[in-house]
């Protein structure tokens, strides 16, 4: 695959000088997909659920040009009906499984891109929580003084959606860079950031809503722990997007002895799973509630498939005398516009 340097891909990907295939750019968002498939009857790329497909040259190249819209997008390969991971493009994860992916830059945001500023460093751990009984991994990002400096940090416990694992925030969401960006431009103070998998298993199935109490039983003790962090709750913060902003809905209103910022983005104040909202109850005091947190963060796409159960949120909010940071952003349930809520959530943050 060709790709500009300046991604910074660290997920897999062909070299484009040993092959042909890959998606190569031609400006403007437009993309030619090359797969190779000599055998195959039917090729076809399915992106944002809609397919298209690709037409086979004499060689057993097939091809197709696409128009893509600046963001990260998921996409299927598809050959003979069968979806494949194809090695030709990057590969992630999501929607549980490894998957392909292409980032497409536009023209006014490369806030999300790899630049010539001081870079921090991501860094994978592992550690035994007692809530699943086996060894879990997160990711933390420590920023460009870490290694040079003896003081310590404000941390974000940052994480990600339905589908995907502690990866996504780095390899998808490109948090690692919007912050050395923002810190280069003096737009945000160094922090430390903590992503784990909000996809827990137990007892061989996903218990996502456990996660709660696996951050405060193992991953906040264990990272406080072996990493410089001040450990203060006006110095820590929680967000998350979709799934992970549930979690955060129910983390921080349940601590605020733990917790001064939050951050939801195409986030769900009420629990979205089986259970009940008993988190709600820091809503019934609205001047409290502005004493315990200093920023109350809500962002969504304005085409989310979610919108209305987001607009729901705002009524309660309203009804109960609570106030929240609010925005929108052009765009759906897609990392664009979870990236852009992690830009604008990070420069509010630990002022």
């Amino acid at each position: 695959m060709l790709q500009n340097e300046a991604y910074c891909e660290t997920s897999i990907s062909y070299n484009p000088v040993l092959s042909q295939e890959g998606a190569f750019p031609l400006g403007d968002g437009r993309y030619r997909f090359v797969i190779e498939a000599k055998e195959a009857s039917r090729v076809a790329v399915m992106i944002d659920f809609q397919e298209s497909p690709l037409t086979r040259g004499e060689d057993g190249l097939w091809q197709t040009e696409l128009t893509l819209e600046p963001g990260f997008w998921y996409f299927f390969v598809l050959i003979d009906g069968a979806s494949v991971v194809h090695p030709a493009f990057p590969i992630g994860y999501g929607y549980s499984r490894p998957i392909n992916f292409l980032n497409v830059p536009g023209s006014d945001d490369d806030f999300w891109l790899c630049k010539d500023v001081p870079h921090g460093a991501v860094v994978q751990d592992w550690f035994f929580s007692t809530v699943t009984g086996r060894t879990e991994t997160c990711h933390v990002y420590l920023p460009p003084s870490y290694f040079g400096s003896e003081g310590t940090y404000p941390v974000l416990y940052l994480q990600h959606g339905h589908g995907e694992n502690e990866t996504g925030w780095v390899h998808q969401g490109k948090i690692n860079f919007i912050l050395d960006n923002l810190i280069a431009q003096g737009k945000a103070r160094e922090m430390i950031v903590v992503m784990a998998n909000g996809m827990l298993q137990a007892e061989g199935k996903v218990e996502a809503m456990r996660f709660p109490d696996f951050l405060l039983s193992d991953l906040i003790p264990y990272v406080e722990k072996r990493y410089r962090i001040s450990g203060k709750r006006e110095e820590r913060a929680m967000a998350g997007l979709s799934m992970g902003s549930c979690q955060t809905s129910i983390t921080t209103l349940e601590h605020p002895e733990l917790f001064s910022y939050i951050g939801l983005f195409s986030g769900f104040l009420r629990n979205i799973f089986p259970g009940d909202n008993p988190h709600l109850k820091a809503l019934d005091d609205p001047e409290a509630f502005r004493q315990n947190y200093r920023l109350f963060f809500r962002a969504m796409g304005e085409t989310d498939q979610f919108l209305n159960t987001f607009l729901e949120d705002d009524e309660i909010l309203k009804e109960k005398g609570v106030e929240s940071y609010r925005k929108m952003y052009p765009g759906a349930h897609v990392w664009q516009v979870w990236r852009e809520c992690a830009r604008d959530f990070c420069q509010m943050l630990f002022q």
